[in-house]
């Protein structure tokens, strides 16, 4: 075997093992992102005027895309695809705006910077620090999983 061929065998398995960290490093992630929401989210007060779907920690996603041979990239995120919007007779709905329009990007939107609309809302300029807590303990995970896989 020439020392062509045989870099080329130690690059693909390095690079096996990179798509499998990443892969690790991406569900961990995932549900990592999940348990943050549930704490500083839904767990932070009870609804009285309406019944949770918990759609919104179904609907976080991930992904790991390769670049190149070593080069991955990882993507956690909420998918407002996964998100229904139905509306009820009071003009109001799950995921579905005081006005009858679609709310997922707003919820998504409000979790991440705050949230506004009405004063009255239990909510309203409350936001989560849910990403960076997250980032943190993502960056944290990986390089543990790095040491592991090389």
């Amino acid at each position: 075997m020439s020392i062509q061929q045989q870099l080329q065998k130690i690059t693909s398995r390095i690079d096996l093992r990179l798509s499998q960290a990443a892969q690790e490093i991406m569900l961990k992630t995932k549900e990592k992102l999940k348990e943050s929401v549930n704490e500083s989210w839904y767990s932070t007060y009870h609804p009285s005027d309406y019944v949770r779907t918990y759609e919104l920690i179904n609907a976080i996603n991930g992904r790991v895309i390769k670049n190149s041979k070593g080069n991955y990239t990882i993507e956690v995120y909420f998918d407002e695809n996964l998100m229904s919007t139905k509306s009820s007779t009071y003009g109001w709905g799950t995921h579905v705006g005081f006005n009858g329009g679609d709310f997922r990007k707003g919820l998504i939107s409000s979790i991440i910077h705050g949230m506004g609309g009405s004063k009255t809302n239990p909510r309203y300029g409350e936001s989560t620090n849910v990403i960076d807590v997250v980032k943190q303990e993502a960056e944290r995970y990986a390089n543990n999983i790095l040491r592991k896989y090389l």
